[in-house]
């Protein structure tokens, strides 16, 4: 029997292929389901499977399965140690004792400090701090030494104390495991925490007083950092500032939500995050200086310094990474930066395919959970269509004519992995970024440069030479600001839907192919066929209840097959941080939803109504209703108020106002919810908002309460001020979802509650126990439930 070509002695595989087989080993442990056990399980299988694999190729010389062997044992030993290093990451979280326990522990300060202003009084602090010490506690306080933690300290004006990077404090802190919420889609605080080698997130307590124990014993590059904070633009009040202290030393703390608004419409957030565009443009400048060097000791003697320009390359490629605080993005650059100098120093000439899959496995073995973040997938793919766009046949002539292709380029193919990820597409971009990308790179970065540089010699210096990057800000911004408020990149989703467009695209698909091929615009072509070649998905179930994972808040959107209806929008936990925007808009984003046909916000509480602005300026919405409309921080032309009485129809499917009663004034916000009622032919669900016992009793004497409904979503999250006896006893629920936080202030649910629901006989659901709970009615009018958390697990689930 003839043996198949792959697995002939004489045939051998470069070592490319076994690195880009391994990367599929490395991506898979943070991106399959599992639990940490059936992880664990898996490694150790893995593990020994891939050494088992090479022993018999080198040990009993089987090379007749040789490349087949070596193939898999790459995948898998790829996977096993990914798997360890994950395990190991899980399993330094803070042990559950010392949870919500007040420690006194001595903690180094390991960041640059986030200082914000909470109000006119109050300022909370931000800064991660290695554990150093402790007092005061049992012998498991000894499993944090060398711990990071991530801490915030609240403080009043008049006693604030300010912390610096490399100084040693005595502090009292109450700590809690990290634990993120549990949807479909959406940020992922865990797993972010854990990509940090964060091992517990906390706050600084008054219980003891806070002491100083060492100043900095080093400046390091956080120390450098805050000086150069201090000195650039502690003293100087800039239009920009913000702006330019993100490029200078990676601090986007200062950076307002309108200021991201406009960076994510123009598509040029890239811009803000210190990676490939601004490391390269270092190495390149570091590459060139160090060339002028070589060249001049190369006078003295011929040979010997070709190492010169690659170590500068690389050392100013460090540098830059070190003031922008060694971020993920910034990592991933510089690795792709050293394996390029290094190649050249060797003198090999790697092609482009080998650096990139060479530089996708370190980066992978440094952060076993890059492949979570939507960055990755991204910097990759850019890097990757550019790739395959130019290859090698960028030259130095018509460099204005490759960024114009560039940018149709990376407009075209970047809409696959962003349609994947559930983000939308800038229309604007290749416009922005055809502007923005020379000034910032050749104007504005450089200046920064020298500024810093003028610091150390003159403050006012620096002061002044800070106008020039300000005013090129102040002139690009004004440019972009314009572009973001071009109505295109909100429809994205929905044109790519529509039969016209994406006939219109196939066509120009196939046009882009027939080009003749030193154009080098097939690769666009191949793009849009891929992008839309098949139809878009639809929406299969009759109707779908997701309620969404939003810790001690509430959020649930119905879906039908026209109709989208968002009730309530989560918390918000400060300006830079909501539910709305982290978990609501990329839920919707996932799902393709180009708008909201109705947004109810059942009252103004900040747990139900927080992530409201970051909805409503993150998709369109046609309509919004309010218990307490005046009270919602958005345009009052917006909102109308919810009214008893208001009943809508979409199909089969009924939607029914149930209160508060027209000029009703209540005692309490809660009694101001807007209780809405959704009955299809055969089932029937209740959103019952904040409602206390008062008007369940009016309810319920109005008599206008549905009987036996399937789905209730429990009013006031489970409270024993709500869910009365005779309010189930009307209900009858088959299922009831309790929307709340882990371990919260509240003890929500109460276990009186929950059992009286458990009597009824009600299935009860825990969005911080379950995750995001989805209800699906199907065709056939079968209703199921989903437990994202307990379905879909990932390992660091607890």
């Amino acid at each position: 029997m003839q043996i198949p070509a792959i697995f002939r002695t004489d045939r051998k595989l470069p070592p490319v292929v076994y690195a880009g087989v391994m990367v599929i080993g490395l991506l898979a442990p943070a991106l399959i389901s599992m639990t940490y056990a059936q992880l664990l399980y898996v490694t150790k299988i893995c593990g020994s499977v891939g050494l088992g694999l090479i022993f018999v190729v080198f040990l009993f010389n089987a090379q007749k399965f040789r490349v087949v062997f070596l193939t898999v044992s790459a995948m898998l030993l790829g996977f096993a140690v990914q798997g360890l290093q994950l395990t190991w990451l899980i399993k330094q979280q803070l042990p559950l004792p010392l949870q919500g326990q007040d420690l006194e522990l001595e903690l180094q300060i390991d960041s640059l400090p986030e200082l914000r202003q909470r109000d006119g009084q109050e300022f909370s602090t931000r800064f991660y701090a290695l554990v150093r010490g402790h007092h005061s506690c049992s012998q498991i306080c000894d499993t944090l030494l060398g711990k990071r933690l991530r801490l915030s300290w609240y403080q009043q004006k008049d006693t604030q104390r300010f912390v610096e990077p490399g100084q040693t404090w005595r502090l009292s802190v109450r700590l809690k495991r990290p634990r993120g919420t549990a949807n479909p889609s959406g940020f992922d605080y865990q797993a972010w925490l854990l990509a940090r080698n964060v091992v517990a997130s906390g706050y600084v307590r008054d219980k003891h007083p806070a002491t100083l124990l060492h100043g900095a014993s080093s400046p390091g590059f956080d120390g450098i950092r805050q000086e150069l904070a201090k000195r650039l633009f502690g003293a100087t009040q800039l239009q920009h500032g913000a702006l330019l202290r993100a490029l200078l030393i990676g601090d986007k703390s200062q950076l307002s939500n309108a200021q991201w608004q406009v960076l994510r419409a123009t598509g040029t957030v890239h811009l803000m995050a210190i990676s490939g565009l601004h490391i390269g443009l270092v190495a390149s400048l570091g590459f060139f200086l160090g060339s002028l060097l070589a060249r001049i000791l190369s006078l003295l003697r011929p040979h010997g310094f070709l190492f010169i320009a690659p170590l500068f390359s690389i050392l100013a490629a460090f540098t830059y990474a070190g003031l922008a605080g060694f971020e993920i993005p910034t990592q991933r650059a510089l690795v792709m930066v050293c394996f390029a100098n290094f190649a050249i120093w060797q003198g090999r000439r790697l092609g482009y395919w080998y650096i990139f899959v060479l530089a996708l496995d370190m980066v992978l073995l440094l952060d076993p959970l890059a492949p979570l973040s939507a960055g990755f997938w991204l910097s990759f793919g850019a890097v990757a269509i550019l790739l395959l766009a130019f290859g090698k046949r960028f030259t130095q002539r018509g460099k204005v004519k490759a960024l114009l292709k560039a940018q149709l380029v990376l407009l075209i193919g970047m809409t696959v992995p962003l349609t994947l990820l559930g983000l939308p597409v800038a229309l604007q971009s290749p416009l922005a970024n055809i502007v923005a990308v020379p000034v910032v790179s050749f104007l504005v970065v450089p200046t920064l440069f020298v500024c810093a540089l003028a610091s150390a010699i003159s403050a006012s210096l620096s002061h002044t030479l800070l106008l020039l990057p300000n005013g090129c800000f102040e002139l690009l911004w004004r440019y972009l600001d314009y572009l973001a408020n071009l109505p295109l990149q909100r429809q994205i989703l929905g044109w790519a839907q529509t039969p016209l467009l994406a006939a219109l695209c196939r066509f120009t698909g196939l046009l882009l192919l027939l080009l003749p091929r030193g154009m080098g615009l097939r690769f666009a072509g191949c793009a849009l066929l891929v992008i839309f070649m098949f139809p878009a998905p639809q929406s299969t179930p009759a109707l779908r209840m997701s309620v969404l994972d939003v810790q001690q808040g509430l959020s649930v959107l119905i879906e039908l097959d026209e109709y989208n209806l968002l009730y309530d929008t989560g918390a918000k936990f400060s300006d830079d941080f909501d539910m709305g925007g982290r978990v609501v808009l990329p839920y919707l984003q996932s799902l393709a939803k180009s708008n909201l046909d109705t947004l109810v916000i059942s009252h103004s509480d900040n747990d139900h109504a927080g992530g409201a602005a970051s909805v409503v300026s993150g998709i369109p919405v046609r309509r919004v209703l309010a218990g307490e409309p005046h009270r919602l921080k958005l345009p009052l032309s917006l909102v109308q108020p919810c009214v008893a009485g208001e009943q809508w129809r979409i199909g089969d499917t009924r939607f029914n106002v149930l209160w508060p009663p027209a000029e009703r004034v209540v005692d309490r916000s809660n009694n101001a919810s807007c209780v809405l009622s959704i009955r299809t032919p055969h089932h029937s669900f209740l959103l019952m908002g904040d409602i206390e016992k008062s008007v369940e009793r009016e309810l319920l004497s109005a008599g206008i309460l549905p009987h036996a409904i399937d789905v209730l979503i429990a009013p006031h999250h489970g409270s024993r001020s709500s869910s009365s006896a005779a309010l189930l006893a009307r209900l009858k629920p088959k299922h009831v979802v309790f929307s709340v936080g882990y371990g919260n202030r509240y003890h929500h649910p109460n276990d009186t509650v929950v059992d009286r629901y458990l009597r009824l006989g009600a299935k009860n659901y825990r969005t911080d126990t379950d995750g995001a709970v989805l209800f699906q009615l199907d065709s056939g009018h079968q209703l199921t439930a989903t437990r994202w958390r307990r379905e879909h697990p990932h390992p660091w689930y607890w």
